[in-house]
């Protein structure tokens, strides 16, 4: 994915997207322009050539980050478990209405009657996709105010 987060190293600086073509000379340059079509990010150096070279892409800036895809530091916020460290949220307790790790799993819900692994808990029905789609919407629009704010 091109999408890379890092940390500078002896720094506290974070890049939420890294250039591309920098990232394959492993040079940390952030990135200030996102192009769909080569689904690359670019630093302001190598958007230059690349609209030189493909003159129908039209790569977004800053301005149009709705545009861009969410930052790989961004989906690991949202995928890890926020108490336990490393682990990735799999599953899914209805009893709670919670999002939970294995360790969350033994730790609290190893009682719970509702336990249904994420995958297994899309609901069947319009009415529950209608749930299950405001649900994903009010995430997406928390997932971009988040991206906004770095």
């Amino acid at each position: 994915m091109a999408a890379v987060s890092s940390f500078h190293k002896g720094s506290d600086s974070f890049l939420d997207f890294s250039c591309s073509p920098c990232s394959e000379e492993w040079k940390e340059t952030e990135a200030i322009f996102y192009c769909e079509q080569c689904v690359n990010f670019f630093c302001g150096d190598c958007c230059k050539p690349h609209t030189q070279l493909y003159k129908t892409h039209s790569p977004y800036g800053r301005g149009d980050m709705k545009k861009w895809p969410v930052s790989k530091a961004t989906k690991d916020l949202v995928e890890k478990c926020e108490a336990h460290a490393g682990q990735k949220v799999m599953m899914f307790c209805e009893d709670h209405r919670e999002l939970c790790c294995s360790s969350c799993y033994v730790d609290i819900h190893r009682q719970c009657s509702g336990i249904k692994m994420i995958a297994e808990s899309i609901p069947d029905g319009t009415d529950n996709l209608q749930q299950l789609l405001e649900g994903m919407n009010t995430t997406l629009d928390k997932l971009n105010e988040m991206q906004n704010n770095q």
